[in-house]
Parts: C-alpha cells; sequence; structure tokens
C-alpha cells in the first residue's frame, strides 16, 4: 500500500466517524428542546398537564402527531 492510498484511507475514516458522530448528536439536541419546553410552561404556570407536555412533543418532534394518527387509522379493531 502506498502513502497516497493509506491518507486516503485514513480520510475516509475521519470523514465517517464525523458523519456517525452528528448522527448522535441531533437528536440530543431535540431532547433538550423538549425538556425546555416543559421546563418553560411548568414554570410559567405552576402546574404541568398532560396536554401541554403533548403540546411540546407536537412542537419539538415534527410530524408525530401526524405518526400517531395515521398508527391509530390502521390499526385494527378488537
Amino acid at each position: 500500500m502506498n502513502g497516497k492510498t493509506k491518507w486516503s484511507i485514513i480520510a475516509i475514516v475521519i470523514a465517517l466517524a464525523i458523519v456517525v458522530q452528528i448522527g448522535f448528536i441531533v437528536p440530543a439536541h431535540a431532547l433538550t428542546y423538549y425538556f425546555n419546553c416543559i421546563t418553560r410552561i411548568a414554570n410559567k404556570y405552576g402546574m404541568l398537564t398532560l396536554e401541554n407536555v403533548e403540546n411540546c412533543y407536537d412542537k419539538v418532534f415534527k410530524g408525530a402527531k401526524q405518526a400517531q394518527q395515521n398508527n391509530n387509522n390502521n390499526t385494527l379493531p378488537s
């Protein structure tokens, strides 16, 4: 293996490592926004309802409400 090939392999491995790290960071930020939303509402009103929690979840995790509705529509009754 010549020097150019070795450095190319090292560069590819480093690039893949960076992409994997970014993949782990993005969901962590979403959870932070979710907890901040819940904390903000609880501190503002002095109480937290299930409706508040669901609203924060739907606000932070876009498409969650639609996915749940689609899942409920596709479920057969018992």
